[in-house]
């Protein structure tokens, strides 16, 4: 209805990834927030808005010629009602696409759906904005399902792979968790005790039944081990997004400094290459050379600074309240707006927290160490 776009806009109308231009529109049946939101994840990823991009089917060629790992792209079933939590999630890979309850089955298409609609679904956010109805794009059926955010049900991701017995599972958890109670974690034992698997990682089970605000760790990666019902053992590798003496120590202030003369260098080229709409086109960038450890310590350290400065951050923390608190990485989806500054400081989050991660797996000493 109306107000639901009123709603809608009211929120995105100040991100920078559906911008004032866009999401106006939104208000309007012939135009919805998820018409935006699709085109504006097609943007990021160096498309135009009148370009439908790869089908998840297309990366078939990519596995097979590179022998890259299989995506999977999860989602949650919302229609057909699900009867309960172990029937809710819903995967796509690039030959087939379904769940526990519904069975995995082909495509009636050999090249599946877009691949940037079924990433839009699964970073659908919020549920009932942005969930999408589609037709079954498999054999299972010709009728309507509804999805969403696949974080609505495993904000992990790693169901999918324990499940399939992969013997090496990497989890990156960046759910806001301002307590840092590792809800995504339990979550996830939770539903894999359902089926008879167990999950167990020490580093996070120390902090059970405790609030630990401004939590910060050694390191961010932490180890455990998953057990399937045949006894079978699975290695978790656990990266969680948080502040840690580790990230700190990979990079120094001239890093910062440089970081701060490839911002302004790309922001002149994207404002002098504007398509004719008015917008960036970011693929201008794609043949740059550019110094990520500098851009990324430049977005690490300053963006923290920058929302100490901003008033709707100090007026949502008067209420200091997890679901409106503004921090950093803690930064709560009741503002998720996706500001250049804060899409690149989690970007940087993940860039140096995953720097070390092959180091730390095979138990090599870094500059920074490792216990």
């Amino acid at each position: 209805g109306l107000g639901e776009r009123l709603l809608a806009y009211a929120h995105y109308s100040t991100a920078n990834f559906v911008n004032f231009g866009d999401a106006w529109l939104s208000i309007f049946p012939f135009y919805t927030l998820v018409d935006v939101y699709n085109n504006q994840i097609r943007r990021k990823f160096g498309y135009s808005e009148s370009e439908s991009g790869i089908y998840i089917g297309n990366l078939n060629d990519v596995n097979d010629n590179f022998n890259t790992p299989e995506l999977i792209v999860n989602t949650t079933f919302l229609d057909p009602r699900p009867d309960n939590f172990s029937q809710d999630i819903y995967e796509f890979s690039p030959t087939q696409a379904g769940s526990d309850a519904r069975g995995f089955n082909d495509y009636t298409d050999t090249n599946g759906p877009l691949l940037s609609q079924l990433v839009a679904i699964s970073g659908a956010a919020t549920k009932q904005l942005l969930k999408q109805t589609i037709t079954d794009p498999t054999s299972f059926s010709n009728e309507d399902i509804t999805l969403s955010d696949g974080g609505h049900s495993d904000n992990l991701g790693a169901y999918s792979l324990i499940r399939r017995g992969v013997e090496k599972v990497i989890i990156i958890d960046a759910e806001h968790d301002p307590d840092y109670k590792f809800g995504a974690y339990y979550n996830l034992q939770d539903r894999l005790g359902y089926w008879g698997y167990s999950l167990y990682i020490e580093g996070i089970e120390q902090y059970k039944n405790r609030k630990n605000r401004n939590l910060k760790t050694p390191y961010p990666f932490m180890r455990g081990k998953a057990l399937t019902p045949n006894g079978d053992k699975i290695e978790i590798v656990y990266l969680k997004a948080i502040k840690s003496d580790y990230v700190d120590c990979l990079y120094d202030q001239s890093m910062v400094g440089n970081g701060q003369v490839i911002r302004d260098k790309n922001r002149t080229l994207l404002n002098n290459n504007k398509d004719e709409n008015g917008k960036w086109q970011s693929n201008i960038l794609a043949n740059e050379i550019i110094d990520y450890d500098a851009l990324f310590a430049n977005h690490l350290e300053t963006y923290p600074l920058l929302l100490e400065t901003l008033w709707r951050v100090k007026l949502s923390n008067l209420f200091n309240s997890n679901d409106t608190k503004l921090d950093f990485p803690q930064y709560s989806t009741f503002d998720q707006s996706f500001f250049n500054d804060q899409y690149f400081a989690f970007v940087a989050l993940g860039y140096y927290s995953a720097k070390g991660l092959g180091s730390f797996i095979a138990q090599e000493d870094t500059r920074c160490g490792f216990e």
